[in-house]
């Protein structure tokens, strides 16, 4: 009677109508966003590649957060507006441009040392970061890069 109850249960389980092509539609719809920003943050990324050389003067401005550090937003919510009365502003020079390519996808990045800041205090990515300094800047961010 056991092995019939439990047959029983697999019977009900295997009629279950689980919404497969909802189910996916739903993802799909979630993620499309997402890959769509994605692929035009490395597209950004290339052009601000090939449009700066080492030795370049730089300026990049990114959003810092209430624990006084800089962040960077995450696709597909990218859109932000510097607001100098709170985020950092550096001013450098671009000494390295170079890719890695961990997990056979490319990602691009320059160093960039630090000539000046409009405020000494927020930390990069939560490192300390000073005048004279380097640090590195993945290009495909939400920063502002000019």
């Amino acid at each position: 009677s056991t092995l019939s109850s439990s047959s029983a249960a697999s019977d009900v389980y295997k009629r279950q109508d689980i919404e497969l092509e909802t189910q996916v539609a739903s993802y799909k719809a979630y993620w499309k966003p997402i890959f769509e920003c994605e692929k035009k943050q490395k597209e950004k990324a290339v052009k601000i590649y090939e449009n700066f050389k080492v030795g370049d003067t730089i300026q990049v401005q990114m959003p810092v957060s209430d624990s006084n550090s800089s962040f960077d937003y995450n696709c597909p919510n990218i859109d932000w507006e510097f607001d100098p009365q709170k985020d950092l502003a550096i001013k450098g020079i671009v000494t390295r441009k170079y890719k890695e390519s961990p997990y056979d996808e490319i990602q691009i990045f320059f160093d960039v040392k630090v000539l000046k800041r409009n405020y000494i205090t927020p930390l990069v990515l939560m490192k300390d970061v000073n005048i004279g300094e380097e640090f590195r800047v993945d290009l495909e961010t939400t920063w502002k890069i000019q």
